[in-house]
């Protein structure tokens, strides 16, 4: 404690270390993290204590022996070692470059690999430094967030999506028909394909057709299949949907554009789990879960009588709404950036991050193509980025020339700054019964910049 805390070295002492070597691998040794140097040829200039202790070998043996790189046990053909060579052949630097690999010590880690060209040392030129940190403790941190903010393939923190998440759990154990609800773009294939793979048909085929992509002829054929000569043109015989999904998932997107005719037998399947392919009359049975998926008001079909009743019924034993990205403001910021990950990664692009002035953007507009738009933004942004970093003029034209409404309102005593209190959004709803339009027009912002403040002050319906 002495030695910290008494303010007694001079620049008397100072200067007596410029002239000693010790001082420097002092240093050097007192960093937790690995540290290897090595020649352009693999040969070995030095080492610290970390990393010798993280391969579990004699730091002296290794110290300016030139030694090849191979020799240094328990690392050579090492997942580290592979990098490492990989990243000298191809480019000079990597950094933070993540891998998992099994030390001697018995324990998988996280390794953060950075390779730099060595600066400033005369009699080193062309060598190398490997820098190696533990960062177990963090991924295993972040693998616990991103449990907590996904679900499969879905992703997103907000309150309406944490309800999503739980719903999904529940009908995991379960095989009932399952009708998903929501805007088109928010994710509703997601959603099904979460729905098979989060339960016991998991190993069973997920089958999935558009109902809206083919005519009523060709979709009969497509969900039942047909016999040899059913129609012109049927050489063969084939299997239809229902049979292919036998043991998994069936998903019927756009469920809502099926003719009465298609509806009425699929309502059939549904009581009897039977159907006849096109053309023939013997019976199939097939083991299958129904998902379907709409962004039509089917309860209103029904009422128009356009959309069979006891069919509607039968779909919406459980009923999911997925919620549009209007309504999930905390999401944005965490959906860009998973997308940004993913396509930087696809298209091999050294992108890290979004301009401060982008994701704020992001925040502020409306997203009418939901999550699907955003995803394409990110991917057109991707492209077009010739930086590290992701600015205003990477993002497709519309973003960029859609007027964003600050958010202020005349109801000063409600006010604090520029933006609304979480005091005077509540007293609003509170005003407005909790109907979401009416208290946006007492707010006097869009029903848009509503949802943002609710979610951002994480307000719920009472």
């Amino acid at each position: 404690m002495n030695d910290i805390t008494r303010a007694d070295v001079t620049l008397k002492d100072i200067a007596k270390l410029k002239e000693d070597d010790h001082f420097l691998s002092a240093i050097v040794d007192s960093i937790p993290d690995g540290i290897l140097i090595i020649t352009s040829d693999y040969r070995v200039v030095a080492c610290n204590k970390a990393f010798s202790s993280m391969f579990q070998f004699e730091q002296y043996e290794f110290l300016y022996s030139l030694a090849p790189l191979d020799t240094i046990p328990n690392f050579s053909n090492s997942p580290t070692d592979k990098i490492l060579r990989k990243t000298l052949e191809k480019c000079p630097t990597v950094c933070e470059y993540r891998v998992r690999q099994r030390l001697p010590r018995g324990s998988t880690t996280v390794l953060a690999i950075t390779v730099t060209p060595l600066k400033g040392v005369k009699n080193l030129t062309g060598a190398y430094i490997l820098l190696l940190r533990d960062i177990t403790q963090l991924v295993n941190y972040e693998e616990k967030l991103i449990n907590l903010t996904q679900y499969h393939n879905i992703v997103g923190s907000s309150h309406g999506m944490q309800q999503l998440f739980t719903v999904l759990k529940q009908l995991a154990t379960v095989n009932t028909t399952v009708l998903i609800t929501g805007e088109s773009g928010t994710g509703k294939e997601l959603v099904a394909e979460a729905l098979h793979f989060g339960s016991t048909r998991y190993s069973g085929p997920f089958v999935k057709l558009n109902c809206s992509a083919l005519p009523e002829t060709m979709l009969e054929s497509e969900l039942f299949g047909h016999a040899k000569g059913a129609f012109s043109g049927a050489v063969s015989a084939r299997k239809g949907r229902f049979e292919i999904a036998d043991g998994g998932t069936l998903f019927l997107d756009e469920i809502g554009e099926a003719s009465q005719a298609i509806q009425v037998k699929l309502l059939r399947f549904l009581e009897s789990k039977e159907f006849e392919r096109v053309g023939e009359s013997h019976t199939i049975k097939s083991d299958v879960r129904i998902v379907t998926a709409t962004n039509a008001d089917l309860a209103a079909m029904v009422e128009k009588g356009t959309f069979r009743r006891d069919l509607y019924y039968r779909l919406s034993v459980m009923s999911v709404a997925v919620p549009p990205l209007r309504e999930r403001g905390g999401d944005i910021k965490l959906l860009a950036e998973y997308f940004l990950k993913k396509y930087a990664q696809e298209f091999d692009r050294d992108i890290s991050s979004f301009a401060a002035e982008v994701l704020a953007r992001f925040v502020q507009y409306d997203w009418p193509g939901n999550v699907r738009e955003l995803k394409n933004a990110v991917e057109h942004a991707v492209l077009l980025c010739l930086n590290t970093q992701i600015q205003l003029a990477d993002l497709p034209k519309n973003i960029l020339e859609q007027k964003v409404e600050p958010i202020a309102s005349t109801r000063s005593s409600k006010v604090q700054g520029s933006h609304f209190s979480k005091e005077a959004v509540i007293s609003a709803m509170e005003e407005a019964y909790w109907k979401k339009t009416r208290a946006a027009k007492i707010l006097g912002v869009h029903r848009t910049t509503l949802y943002r403040l609710l979610d951002r002050y994480g307000i719920r319906n009472r």
